[in-house]
């Protein structure tokens, strides 16, 4: 996984990046030359645990701050049907969650829109961090 520290903060490497001249790259993190020619570099888990140990010792262990929708509904069907069934109703009843769902292809925990869907959805941040960690483990 490719990351950075930025203010005090882990960065991943986003799906779509833009460069600080504006440029806009597509598939930035899977491009390594990219990431690293911006800062970026390869991470392993062990590697984000001990900085979150070293630098933030209340965060715990590594949860992933972003997936793709594909992931996340695996890791629904796999650990959590109860949820994606939820997903799936919120969805057929709500267009603004329709609307975001179908123009996103990477869902960051870091986005408001991400924030305002997992609210309405009654997704608790416990729910959530076990949800981002079985994408780890299912994906």
């Amino acid at each position: 996984m490719f990351a950075k520290v930025e203010n005090g903060r882990i960065v991943y490497a986003p799906v779509n990046f833009i460069t600080p001249e504006g440029r806009a790259i597509c598939n930035f993190n899977s491009a390594p030359a990219l990431m690293e020619k911006y800062g970026f570099r390869e991470w392993s888990p062990e590697e984000i645990d001990a900085w979150h140990v070293a630098n933030d010792p209340q965060a715990g262990p590594y949860i992933p701050r972003h997936c793709t929708k594909y992931q996340l509904v695996r890791a629904l069907r796999e650990r959590f049907p109860e949820l994606l069934a939820t997903l799936r109703q919120a969805y057929a009843a709500d267009p603004e969650l329709q609307f975001y769902w179908n123009t996103v292809n990477d869902l960051d925990r870091e986005n408001p829109d991400f924030a305002a869907a997992v609210e309405k959805l009654g997704i608790t941040e416990a729910q959530l961090d076990a949800i981002f960690a079985a994408v780890e483990e299912v994906c």
